[in-house]
């Protein structure tokens, strides 16, 4: 009998491995979502002309007509963007017009959902880009103002009237309580490709704000006129003064103090900035101290504490290709100047790789290499 349970937990371990957890594909003609981001290249417009133009939009889900089910919002760059109403089962309402929520023409990027004036209802605030004109850069704040008879939010742009309609060329914003004061502070990630300036050439890093792709950073202070949060840029107040073209920012107290700080993730040979909470309403970025190299042309990451040690790890993903043979192609030559450079120029080492940072805690000894002081 004992000989014939080894036998029998093989064959159940067996029939265990057949029954996988899987995602199941809901195909657009059941789902009613058709959102396309479609891209046609002209003769201003396209991938030789303007770098970053396949950068994409954004998606913001959260429950827009308190309903209790999750809606969908699509951001679109030469497409109207597109709210979809989730209706049950796995099945979406294009209500984009009947919300007033299109978009206005902008190329839009990324996109925050939020409760902007704690009304208890999810408000949407879409970062703008790529077009000359100022007027069609400015990013735009849909206020919810409740539903119509029909259970449709209807949206109202106020993006002027909360301070947030800023002309830089906004990759995505991210909101939080950065002074601790019960209102949400906002920064803003900006990626401007400057015509005639080779993003790949080391030179000294600019950090006092003369650079335009440098982000802002804006406090929400309150108008007794108005009866809601106005935004002020205190970019420069705040120390958020470091170029870089800006792919992702996250909000995590990285340092376990109790006030948030701000990772982002940068294109190209600007390094990625940890901007570190001095509990003073300013920042310093600190990211020499907590890395040794970074992903170098970083895009999109995610804070998450991966090994549930009680700290946040970071995943960053750089243009790192799938097969080996594209991966060589497109590394760029590591030798003793990159390092020479590196160091003269005083930017972060940076590898083309994708990068899981393990929070290795707080400094212990004198002599540690990274981590934050304890």
């Amino acid at each position: 009998m004992i000989r014939l349970i080894p036998i029998v937990l093989l064959v159940i371990l067996g029939a265990s491995c057949k029954s996988k957890t899987r995602f199941e594909l809901i195909q657009s003609s059941a789902s009613g979502i058709v959102f396309n981001n479609l891209m046609t290249n002209t003769d201003s417009i396209n991938v030789l002309d303007v770098e970053n133009i396949y950068n994409g939009g954004g998606i913001g889900v959260g429950d827009f007509n308190g309903d209790g089910l999750t809606d969908i919002y699509f951001t679109g760059n030469m497409v109207p963007n597109k709210m979809y109403l989730n209706t049950g089962n796995f099945i979406f309402k294009d209500v984009t017009g009947q919300a007033k929520v299109t978009g206005e023409g902008r190329w839009a990027r990324g996109v925050s959902v939020i409760d902007i004036n704690n009304d208890g209802k999810l408000d949407i605030y879409v970062s703008a880009s790529l077009s000359q004109d100022a007027k069609k850069r400015e990013n735009l704040l849909y206020v919810n103002k409740g539903n119509d008879n029909d259970g449709t939010p209807v949206f109202e742009n106020l993006a002027t009237e909360y301070g947030l309609a800023d002309t830089a060329h906004s990759t995505m914003a991210a909101f939080f309580d950065y002074d601790n004061d019960g209102d949400l502070d906002m920064y803003l990630l900006n990626n401007e490709i400057v015509k005639h300036e080779s993003p790949n050439t080391f030179r000294r890093q600019l950090n006092n704000r003369e650079h335009p792709n440098t982000d802002k950073f804006f406090r929400n202070d309150w108008s007794d006129s108005l009866n809601h949060g106005v935004y002020k840029d205190v970019s420069a107040e705040a120390g958020v003064t470091i170029e870089g073209y800006g792919h992702g920012v996250n909000i995590v107290d990285i340092n376990l103090d109790g006030w948030k700080d701000v990772y982002v993730t940068n294109d190209f040979l600007s390094p990625n900035l940890l901007y570190i909470n001095q509990k003073n309403g300013t920042f310093k970025n600190e990211i020499n101290s907590y890395f040794k190299h970074t992903a170098e042309n970083a895009m999109g990451q995610d804070v998450i504490d991966i090994n549930n040690d009680g700290l946040a790890d970071i995943i960053e993903l750089d243009m790192n290709p799938e097969d080996n043979y594209r991966k060589k192609m497109m590394m760029n030559p590591i030798g003793y100047q990159r390092y020479t450079n590196n160091d003269y120029y005083k930017y972060q080492y940076q590898y083309v790789r994708n990068v899981l940072q393990i929070n290795q805690g707080p400094m212990v000894f004198q002599n540690d290499s990274i981590g934050h002081p304890v």
